[in-house]
């Protein structure tokens, strides 16, 4: 009977496919060499005969049995089994070494996390804070001001003419218009001519166009296309990012909120969003997946306008509580986590037992501190048909009223009294 072999790791190899002393194979210790060849030749339509002869190939002989079961025994003894090899075994709390306990009690059995749902997950910030997402919009009153809106120090850019052409180029948009505007040669005032129109003139839009080796600013309606003309100029194409404002801090820091879901699947749904690097993000902590959790999440040099528009498109995903500050977060950089968990015990348990039933239903299940008593109740309501209904309809309708102004008198009831063959009135006699 040929032996495991090792991985290329050194590592303990593992039968695949095939149990031990299976298929065509000789059964004999000396042929490990030619047991690939055995399994391969066993998969060609050269090597597969009658059924006759594939049972006379299979049979074994009673000295065979016992020597196939004396090499395994051997084999059994000369390996130690490693936790793994076994595949197909769930593993338990004992296997792993988790075997006490802190509490003498002796316990109970429940279910847990059976939905994402049942655990629920909040982090808990260096200062104590617990972490919740508790606004998806973005509060301007605590965002500094942004630069690109601040028209300050922009006249005397446009002269009179020029700022009364675009004036009244705003208030009267025509999509087949164009004003081109002779390009200073200072790039930085050409910077504030762009500054002015995206400012001042929401409706305009400005490029810097070359034709003819000159230069000029042309002016069109946003979405109208009049960039490129007839094609005899072209557009300057400027790659450089935007610089960031100097009243915001270098990180957007915001609540991320996810619904079964690992914390690097989240951001790696963030990353191929913006079309960002995944380093950009940083958190203080990952989160389990199987669970609602809410965690805070720093990004480099991205607006929280931005962030905000993705959660139109993200399912059990949200961003929100956004501001900015200077540092990012860090690995460890919180004071724990709070876990809500729901135990699933006994309604679920008897829930399930309804399948099995004939005439008979559980439901309306919730706990309570204190068990019911006998007589813990006000009364019964009873709905009665009767059948066989003998009488005329005033004397029925007149029983019916004397039951509902008088009552009855509130006997026992024949079921009180027992089945047996001694009543138990003959016994209360």
């Amino acid at each position: 009977m040929p032996r495991r072999g090792r991985g290329r790791n050194f590592g303990r190899g593992h039968w695949r496919g095939r149990g031990r002393g299976r298929g065509r194979g000789s059964s004999s210790s000396d042929a490990g060499p030619n047991e690939e060849e055995t399994s391969e030749s066993i998969g060609t339509s050269e090597s597969v005969g009658t059924s006759e002869d594939l049972d006379k190939s299979l049979e074994c002989s009673s000295d065979q049995t016992e020597e196939i079961k004396e090499n395994t025994e051997e084999e059994k003894e000369g390996v130690e089994e490693e936790p793994g090899d076994t595949e197909g075994v769930f593993l338990k709390e004992g296997d792993v070494g988790i075997t006490e306990y802190i509490s003498s009690s002796p316990g109970f059995s429940a279910i847990i996390k059976q939905r994402y749902s049942d655990f629920i997950v909040n982090e808990i910030d260096e200062e104590g804070r617990l972490v919740r997402l508790t606004s998806l919009e973005v509060d301007r009153s605590q965002m500094p001001a942004d630069e690109e809106d601040d028209d300050t120090g922009l006249d005397g850019v446009l002269s009179p003419e020029q700022k009364e052409k675009l004036d009244d180029f705003n208030a009267n948009p025509n999509p087949k218009r164009v004003i081109d505007i002779c390009a200073p040669v200072d790039k930085v005032t050409r910077g504030k001519v762009h500054q002015i129109v995206r400012v001042r003139y929401k409706k305009l839009e400005s490029d810097t166009l070359v034709e003819d080796d000159v230069r000029f600013i042309r002016i069109s309606v946003k979405g109208a296309g009049g960039h490129w003309g007839s094609g005899q100029h072209f557009r300057q194409q400027n790659f450089q990012r935007k610089p960031w404002p100097a009243g915001f801090g270098n990180y957007c820091r915001f609540v991320l909120y996810k619904e079964n879901m690992d914390t690097m699947e989240a951001v790696h749904k963030l990353t191929k969003f913006f079309h960002i690097n995944k380093n950009m993000f940083q958190f203080a902590g990952t989160k389990d997946k199987r669970a609602i959790t809410s965690q805070e999440v720093t990004v480099y040099r991205v607006k929280a306008e931005k962030l905000v528009g993705a959660n139109r498109y993200f399912y059990k995903m949200a961003l929100g509580n956004f501001r900015y500050v200077e540092q990012p977060l860090k690995l460890g950089q919180l004071s724990g986590n709070r876990f809500t968990i729901v135990l699933r015990v006994k309604a679920e348990k008897l829930v399930g037992a309804n399948r099995y039933f004939y005439k008979m239903a559980l439901g309306n299940f919730r706990y309570v501190e204190q068990p019911l008593k006998l007589g813990q109740l006000s009364g019964n309501r009873f709905t009665i048909v009767l059948r066989d209904v003998t009488g005329t309809d005033e004397v029925i309708d007149s029983a019916l009223q004397s039951l509902k102004t008088n009552g009855f008198i509130n006997y026992f009831g024949m079921q009180r009294f027992g089945t047996t063959a001694i009543p138990t009135y003959r016994v209360g006699k």
